[in-house]
């Protein structure tokens, strides 16, 4: 049970942190349109 609830716990931690490199990678995106 306590494997299932930390596994819980870690979940939105690992979906923040890969909306945040989307996040990124449109900014990188976005700079490198207007550079053009």
């Amino acid at each position: 049970m306590s494997k299932v609830t930390e596994s819980n716990r870690s979940y939105p931690l690992q979906q923040s942190r890969i909306f945040a490199l989307d996040f990124i990678s449109l900014i990188i995106l976005q700079i490198i349109f207007i550079g053009f």
